[in-house]
């Protein structure tokens, strides 16, 4: 057994990507190492509350977007798969040979929340300052290109990715509507947290007024203000309103070919129908991935927002 030189996933011994987080293997490196007495872990350290300034929250902004990129583009270097079901396996195979450094080519595949959230999150950090849209897309621009010669590094060059669907699981209506009610249910989670509707820019704008002298002293303009709420008022929206009627659970064959080598994975992906188009549904196939529960992982993610917030 080995390890991810990354993330530290379990692999197979001789795996050149890691089915978790994408990174190529050095094959010599991920061989199983002996047991070693783990170290005496070091106290937490307690966390302590960061002065945020107007450039700050720039940069959280862009660090957002930059996350959600860079957790796409482990989920293209751990599934790459090309009407119907098949629809965005297809876009994604496609977007990978041809070596695309569009990310809009890959958020294609993702429900449309993601790409419509994207495009607000880019539009609140260009108003802040447009210097930060050029690095971030530079940035989304180099992890594609790495990704692209880690590739040819494993497997040669002019590397190509195809894909097989060998089984298909069709979801049922209960199953489908528990994936929805997760997104839903995290949107009145943070609802009764903050104790407004936050899909209502009202009621947002009224939270706002809370935060006044606060936003006064990180010098935030109001137009800045009217953006942040429209990004969230419109994420809320589409994630209480999501619909899935239809899924699927693929097992799904991956290969990655070039001039010098080759390997085939197996991956569950799921696909799903959501409002009226077919797409990745990114959380289920994270938790068929990682093998995390679907409501652990959005868990984690509202206790680090709640920890933001207070």
């Amino acid at each position: 057994m080995a390890f991810c030189s990354k993330c530290g996933a379990k692999l197979e011994d001789g795996t050149k990507f890691c089915a978790t987080c994408g990174a190529v293997q050095d094959v010599q490196e991920t061989a199983a190492a002996p047991a070693q007495e783990a170290p005496e872990a070091a106290p937490a350290a307690e966390k302590k509350p960061v002065k945020l300034d107007n450039k700050m929250v720039g940069l959280i902004a862009m660090g957002v977007v930059a996350i959600a990129a860079i957790v796409l583009i482990c989920v293209i270097g751990s599934a790459l798969f090309g009407g119907g079901y098949k629809k965005p396996l297809k876009t994604l195979k496609k977007a990978f040979n041809s070596q695309t450094t569009d990310i809009n080519d890959y958020l294609d595949v993702l429900p449309k929340f993601v790409g419509n959230a994207y495009d607000d999150a880019l539009s609140l950090v260009k108003d802040i300052d447009k210097d930060m849209v050029k690095e971030l897309n530079e940035g989304i621009e180099e992890g594609l290109e790495e990704f692209y010669e880690g590739a040819e590094d494993a497997f040669g060059k002019k590397v190509k990715a195809s894909y097989k669907i060998t089984d298909k699981e069709k979801l049922d209506k209960d199953d489908c509507e528990d994936i929805a009610a997760i997104y839903s249910d995290a949107v009145e989670s943070i609802e009764d947290t903050l104790g407004v509707d936050i899909s209502k820019k009202k009621d947002l704008e009224d939270l706002v007024e809370n935060f006044e002298d606060a936003l006064e002293e990180l010098d935030v303009s109001s137009k800045q203000i009217d953006k942040a709420i429209d990004l969230i008022s419109n994420l809320a929206g589409d994630l209480a309103d999501l619909k899935i009627s239809k899924a699927y659970i693929l097992e799904v064959e991956i290969t990655f070919e070039g001039k010098e080598d080759d390997m085939t994975q197996e991956l569950d992906v799921c696909v799903a129908k959501i409002n009226g188009k077919w797409c990745i549904e990114p959380l289920t196939t994270y938790a068929e991935m990682s093998g995390e529960d679907a409501e652990d992982i959005i868990g984690d993610l509202l206790s680090e927002l709640r920890y933001l917030m207070y």
